[in-house]
């Protein structure tokens, strides 16, 4: 578990007690969460020069990263050349090292050092957002285990799936697509498309409507995307204007949204709300309901 490395400041300082306080708070939200860390390699140091007296200037400079480690020990260079850590004071809580004479104006400062990011290790274990592995240039879909896939699931004109779409990790992604088994009618196409989770396990508010793709030629039809996801969950959508075969996913291997109070059959792992072919509505469908079936017609995302 990584923490800032916060030390009380002495009674000389002002409003040291204010201000010690404050990083004790910062530290217990730290600890709760478990905060996660990185390192930055010759990060550049940047000279503090607004002093009136110049001979107190090129004495303390300061990083654009904040929040380094005590632990391992920040390497600090000049020039390239490693500095005794005799000549300077180091706070690296606040990015800073202070020499104990001036520098040279014409000297180049960096520092070797790891450093507290903007990501944790509580987030991680929330509910429903457990990790998920997802490879650069491969593809994913609404599957908890895509061991096997299946093929040839029939769709029907103006039918509007979404599937749910877990993000563990802020991803970026470079294309959407389906995989065609079996061609619908020469001219015919699907849209395809993400929508943002309402806050209540259901698609909401549009995200991306990323165009269509054909269902009259058989194999992988993507479009290019440039889209990058923060942690949290998404729907992916599909539409068509005819009755293609595609590849999807088994039920048992499917995220599920849960069963029935028939308790008859298999638990639902789409939403699906009938809605005429074209653009993409700014909201999904309110009319959307669970739609239950022993495999579905899936959407797949590809990482970049």
């Amino acid at each position: 578990m990584s923490k800032t490395p916060y030390q009380d400041l002495q009674s000389v300082d002002i409003l040291s007690a204010h201000i010690s306080g404050l990083q004790h708070s910062i530290n217990k939200i730290e600890e709760i969460l478990g905060m996660k860390k990185q390192s930055a390699a010759n990060h550049p140091l940047n000279p503090v020069t607004d002093q009136e007296d110049p001979a107190a200037r090129y004495r303390i400079y300061e990083g654009s990263i904040r929040n380094w480690l005590a632990s391992p020990a920040p390497i600090v260079y000049r020039n390239g050349e490693e500095v005794p850590a005799s000549e300077y004071v180091i706070q690296p809580a606040y990015g800073v090292i202070t020499f104990h004479e001036s520098q040279a104006p014409s000297d180049t400062i960096t520092v070797d050092m790891e450093h507290i990011i903007a990501a944790d290790q509580f987030s991680d274990s929330l509910p429903g957002l457990s990790p998920v592995l997802h490879f650069p240039s491969y593809w994913r879909t609404h599957c908890l285990n895509c061991a096997a896939l299946a093929t040839n699931v029939l769709i029907a004109a103006n039918l509007f799936d979404a599937f749910p779409f877990p993000v563990t990790e802020t991803t970026t992604y470079d294309a959407i697509a389906i995989n065609v088994d079996t061609t619908s009618a020469a001219g015919t196409s699907a849209r395809l498309g993400i929508y943002k989770d309402n806050g209540a396990n259901f698609p909401g508010e549009l995200l991306l409507d990323a165009g269509e793709v054909p269902t009259d030629a058989a194999g992988l039809q993507s479009t290019a995307i440039d889209l990058t996801l923060e942690r949290g969950l998404y729907w992916l959508v599909r539409n068509s204007d005819d009755g293609p075969q595609i590849s999807g996913i088994n039920r048992e291997n499917a995220i599920s949204l849960g069963m029935d109070d028939s308790f008859v059959g298999a638990a639902a792992a789409a939403y699906r709300a009938t809605y005429s072919y074209g653009a993409l509505p700014a909201s999904y469908p309110s009319s959307g309901t669970p739609l239950f079936r022993s495999s579905y017609a899936s959407v797949w995302m590809r990482r970049a």
